[in-house]
């Protein structure tokens, strides 16, 4: 949003693309690949075989990550990735200023905020459902008509409880 205050086509698109970089982060923390690298900089199919990965799944990963600047790839056939030095001393278990457990943290809150629209299409009995999923049956969701019935706490006897709770500001 460009001093206007309205956004533009772009502007919503760059907003809806955000969560990009920040899942390949994620993934790299998670599975420890920045740890792994800086001890010892591997190709792909090295590193793939200490995760008990696929090759091409972990060469996607580390391809993102080398784009984005945290990690470098020395060509070569195969081609060896390495730690960036900024970004092994916050993403590495032995970085001086490690924060993985906040990035894996903001992993778990992704994936929560990920369950928000499955959240939100959940209604009791009785409720039209929104306009968008009129006439659709949505999997995992119970839909007005059908022979099951809500329990008191609105979920069907099938479906998981949240992993957070929403509270209304007071």
């Amino acid at each position: 949003m460009k001093n206007s205050g309205k956004p533009t086509e772009k502007d919503i698109l760059e907003m809806v693309r955000g969560f990009q970089p920040a899942c390949v982060v994620i993934a790299g923390a998670e599975l420890d690949v920045f740890t792994l690298l800086d001890a010892r900089p591997m190709s792909a199919a090295r590193l793939a075989a200490r995760l008990k990965g696929d090759v091409r799944a972990t060469t996607i990963l580390l391809d993102a990550l080398a784009a984005l600047g945290l990690l470098a790839k020395q060509p070569g056939r195969p081609a060896v990735y390495g730690v960036q030095p900024a970004a092994a001393g916050v993403l590495s278990e032995t970085g001086a200023r490690c924060m993985l457990g906040m990035v894996r943290h903001l992993g778990a809150c992704l994936r929560n905020w990920g369950t928000v629209v499955r959240g939100c299409a959940q209604r009791k009995a009785g409720r039209a459902p929104p306009r968008h999923t009129r006439g659709r049956r949505r999997p995992g969701l119970v839909h007005p008509g059908d022979a099951r019935s809500f329990p008191a706490d609105g979920r069907a006897a099938h479906q998981q409880p949240w992993p957070f709770e929403f509270h209304a500001p007071s």
